[in-house]
């Protein structure tokens, strides 16, 4: 789902999945 892998929430979150907004 969505979880910030890496960063600030400001910044694009790359989910788990390894997908940019899902």
């Amino acid at each position: 789902p969505y979880k910030p892998v890496d960063g600030p929430p400001a910044e694009p979150r790359l989910h788990t999945c390894g997908v940019t907004e899902h």
